[in-house]
This record gives structure tokens, sequence and C-alpha cells, in this order.
């Protein structure tokens, strides 16, 4: 046989493999659909609960305390890969460590952390129906191994994260947990009520490229890419459920919404389990508005004060609890409280004048004031990321031989299109890279601050929040604290997020191949009637020079992970905390 046909067959064969393993992937031949998986531990002996219970009075005697009350401790924030974001983040290719369903999260709790309780907290934007089936199965087999239904060893509750992000401060609301107090399915919700925002759209949003590379690149693990397709396709063929219709009246299969956090009360007050609604995360720059305040929320506690018993003020993301005067924008006009949800793909956008023309389907305009702001300048232990932005992009100017004038002006710029674009600012600035970053847009004297902190949601800005009732009397918000993990490898307690200075949750691309085949630029089926399905690169297309601003058009932006800085997200995960409650009760 002649070099040409040895060629020519091996060009044909290597082209039918592409095409059988682009058929797969497609069609999701031979991939398997997550489940919430098997506990394997064992049940811990009433011998091992009572030892424990004996060291525990043993340590009070020694204390001198007595013992009418004991601490327990537990963690109400875990993700199972049932979560979208925890999902990706198991993929070797993002140096993940394979699926870890609900079911692990109960071994670890009881045999690796000796957690007291804790609750599973998947994103209800990706939890579809059998999802959910599955996960209350599993917290009911979790709390079925405890010897002593009295006296239970480890108490698993049932919930969900209603991960909520506003295109806006007018209708940013942020992340809440929902615990349950009960598990039966007559009790709780049907379905787990998930936030009707930008969310979604990033959790279900699944490019061809950079997707479609990754078995080729990483063959070995050639079935995990296919599960993990398979799952996006099931989470996003469940449809919407109606909006206007009471939650215990829905259709089982589909997927149900709430627009506030006082929607979402509402629905849950349907159901006959007790609930807390915790939030979280709302000083996180990851996805906070930089603008954004709790005054808001305030109003709602009135009519609801449970949803605001708690606050999460610690996590794996860091600590959310100090105020600080400064701000990543300062804020000209706050613009109107906006109770519907809207993106930016809805309408047209004026961001000059802050003004967002939605359009309705009975063809009439709404106008929508969502406020103005400016750049702020540098204050003491503080530089605005929008500021370094500017400065960034003036200094490359003057290098290009630029005149003061002109670098002046695209500095300015610069500064305004940052802060209008938001949580997507940072690429105004083209190769916007972490040394020109820089410490900017963090907060240098906080202790363990998440990215981007936002001193408006912190805890000690809420705390000094007042507003008064109709009779008069003061009005303010009474936070208990939490430290919880928000792990995301069904690890409750600590979930082991620092190891040896990188981190478990999240923890890159094991190698600069890897990296690059992850970051290529996105492409997606076209679809002319989904914003999901266009393919345009406002950011790409906006670049002019490196020394010059990419202007891009928000409603073109396609709202993912990409648009935000995850990867500067995974320097500041850390170890999480920890609940700690004071109990009467025996235990």
């Amino acid at each position: 046989m002649s070099i040409v046909k040895v060629i020519k067959y091996f060009f044909i064969l290597s082209i039918l493999f592409i095409i059988s393993v682009l058929a797969v992937l497609q069609f999701h031949l031979f991939s398997e659909d997550l489940d919430g998986g098997e506990i394997t531990g064992k049940i811990n002996t009433i011998e091992f609960v009572k030892d424990k219970e004996t060291r525990q009075l043993s340590a009070m005697e020694t204390l001198k305390e007595l013992p009418t009350k004991q601490i327990l401790f537990g963690d109400l924030h875990v993700h199972s890969t049932f979560s979208a974001d925890a999902h990706m983040m198991s993929l070797p290719i993002t140096g993940g460590h394979g699926v870890h369903p609900v079911a692990d999260a109960c071994d670890f709790a009881r045999h690796c952390s000796a957690l007291d309780f804790w609750s599973i907290n998947d994103h209800a934007e990706a939890t579809t129906p059998k999802r959910w089936m599955e996960t209350k199965e599993t917290i009911r087999k979790c709390n079925a191994l405890n010897i002593d239904p009295a006296n239970p060893d480890c108490v698993a509750f049932l919930g969900w994260e209603w991960t909520q992000v506003g295109v806006i401060r007018g209708n940013h609301w942020g992340h809440h947990n929902v615990i349950l107090k009960e598990e039966s399915d007559e009790a709780v919700p049907s379905r787990a009520i998930a936030s009707l925002s930008v969310t979604r759209q990033a959790m279900t949003s699944r490019p061809l490229v950079p997707n479609v590379f990754f078995p080729f690149v990483d063959f070995e693990n050639f079935k995990r890419y296919n599960d993990i397709n398979r799952y996006f396709k099931e989470t996003g063929k469940i449809k919407n459920c109606e909006q206007d219709v009471l939650s215990k009246d829905l259709p089982m299969n589909c997927h149900e919404e709430a627009v506030t956090p006082l929607d979402l009360v509402n629905r849950l007050e349907e159901y006959d389990s007790d609930y807390m609604v915790i939030p979280h995360g709302q000083t996180w720059g990851l996805y906070t508005p930089a603008g954004y305040t709790l005054d808001k929320g305030l109003e709602i506690s009135k009519k609801y004060p449970k949803m605001f018993e708690l606050l999460e003020t610690y996590s794996g993301h860091g600590n959310s609890e100090e105020y600080r005067s400064w701000r990543g924008v300062d804020v000209v006009r706050d613009g109107q409280e906006v109770i519907r949800p809207f993106t930016f793909t809805m309408g047209e956008i004026d961001l000059d004048q802050g003004t967002f023309t939605l359009k309705n389907q009975s063809g009439q305009d709404e106008i929508i004031d969502i406020g103005t702001q400016t750049c702020p300048e540098p204050s003491d232990n503080y530089i605005p990321q929008c500021w370094q932005a500017g400065k960034v992009i003036y200094e490359r100017c003057i290098a290009d031989g630029e005149s003061v004038v002109e670098c002046s002006k695209r500095r300015e710029a610069t500064e305004q299109a940052s802060v209008n674009r938001g949580r997507s600012g940072y690429n105004v600035v083209p190769t916007f890279t972490e040394f020109d970053r820089n410490i900017s847009g963090q907060c240098l004297d906080c202790f363990s601050p998440p990215m981007n902190h936002v001193p408006g949601g912190s805890s000690q800005y809420g705390l000094a929040l007042t507003k008064f009732k109709e009779d008069g009397s003061k009005h303010r918000f009474r936070y208990g604290f939490i430290g919880s993990s928000d792990n995301h490898s069904a690890a409750p307690g600590s979930g082991y997020k620092e190891l040896f200075g990188n981190n478990i949750d999240g923890s890159g691309p094991p190698s600069e191949f890897l990296d690059k085949v992850l970051h290529l630029k996105p492409y997606y089926f076209p679809k002319s009637t989904s914003p999901i399905g266009r393919n345009s690169d406002p950011i790409g297309e906006s670049f002019i020079s490196t020394s010059h601003p990419q202007v891009y058009d928000i409603p073109d932006l396609i709202v993912g992970f990409n648009t935000v800085e995850w990867e500067r997200q995974r320097g500041f995960f850390t170890t999480g905390g920890l609940a700690a409650v004071h109990s009467e009760g025996v235990k």
C-alpha cells in the first residue's frame, strides 16, 4: 500500500472518529444521568454516641459549667454536584476531583467533619423536579441512619439556594438559602423554587465551543464530559412554570421561579413545613452590584421578620461582616426599585441617561430608571477597580506616544465605561491581567474579605439601619450570625477548601494548555429565538488597541461565568465557617 493511500485512509478514519465523538456528545449516547448517590458510611453505634456524650459532660465538669445547655455545630450551606457550578468545578479540565452527589455529604458530615447537623443547598436554578425528588429521598435515608430518632447524632435538613442576581441595584436581592424543618412530600414544596433572574442563563448556557474540545484533549475522561452535557440538556428542557399560579397548583414537571424574596416567602407559606431563609454573600463582588445596599430588605423584614433572623456572615468565600465608608462606585442617582425581572437583552439601554427601555410584548415601551454612577477616587486602603482600569489605559496610551490630553480622555472614558458595565466592567481593559489589576477593588484592612467587597451589604451596615413602622416605632434587622462552608464538593463542615496554599473547590485547570482550551472564545448553536443562541462577541468586536477601552454593548453580552472575574475569585476561597447553636434539648 502506498504512502498516499495510508495518509488518505488515516485522514478518513480521523474524520469518522471526530464525527462519531461529536455525535455521541450531541445525543449524549452512553452517558449517565447524575443521581443522589449511595450512602456508604456505617451507622454510628449507640456506644459511639454515648461515649461522645460522656466526653462532652466531662468537659463541662472540668470547666465547672452546668449541663443545662450544649453547643451543637453544623453547616447550613452545602452543595453537591447537582449544582451546575459544582458540576463544572468537578471536571478534570477545571482541576476537579470527580462527582460528589448528595449522599457523599451525608457520609462526610457524620464521619469526616463529625457535625451535629447540616443542610443541602443546591442551586434551585439548575435543580430539576427529578433532582429535587432524589435530594429528598437521600436526605430521608440520611436521617434514617440515626439509631435513636429522638436523640439523633447527625441531623440532615432539606433545602436549596435561591441564587438571585439582578442586572442593576434596583432588582438585585442576592443569594438566600432556604432550610426546611420537614422532609415529607406533603409538607415541603414540590419543587426547589428558583430565582427569576440572570442566574438561570449563567447556569444553563452550554456553548458548543470550547466544550466540544474537552474530550479530545482529555479523552481518558470522555465519559465525564459526556455526562455533564447530558446534565445541562436535562436542566434546559424543563419548561418554566406559570408565574401567576399558586405554587401548590402548579404541575410537578416545571421550573418554578420567584421574583423577589417576598415572592419566595409567599410561596413557602403555602406549605406546612416550618422554614428559615438565610441571606448570604451580600458583599460578594463576584455578582453583587458595587453600589448595592441592604436598605430595601428592611421593608420586607417588617412583614416576614424570620426571613432575616439569621445572616450568613462568613463562609469559604470570605467575611461579610465589616463595613467601610468607601464604595466601588459613586451613586449619582439611585434609580428605581424594580420588582419585575428583566435582562438587558429585552430592550435598549442609555448608560449616559441611566435609563432602560423595556420592549413589552404589547408593543408599548416601558422606561425604567436604572440610575447613574461615576468612578470614585482612591481613598485610604482602597483603590476602585474602575480607577485602576483608567490608570492602565492612560499609561499604555502615554507609552504609545499619544498626548496627555488624548490619554486623559481615554482614561475618563475607561473609568465611566467600567462603572457602567458593573460586574463585567473589568473587560473594558484589553488583556487586563492580574498584575494590571493589582490590589484594586479589594478591602485591604478587612479580615478575610471576599473578592471586590461591597460594604453596603455588610452585617455592620445592616445592623446600623433603622426604619419606622406606621405607629412610629423603630424597626431594625435583628440578625443572628452564622458561618457556613458554601462547599461545592458535598463536604459539610470546613469542606477542606484550603490545601497547601490551594483549594479543592474550583482549583482551576491543571495545566497552561488546558487553561487555554477552557478559555476559548465561546460559540453557541445558532438560535434566532434565544439570546443564548447568539454568537456575537461584543467585547472582541469593540477592540481598537490595547491602549483603548473596549466600550462594548451590554445587551449583546451573553451573561455567564465567562463574563465575571471567576479566576480572581478562586484566589479568595478560604476554609469556611460553622453555625453554632445553643440547645437546651437532649442530643
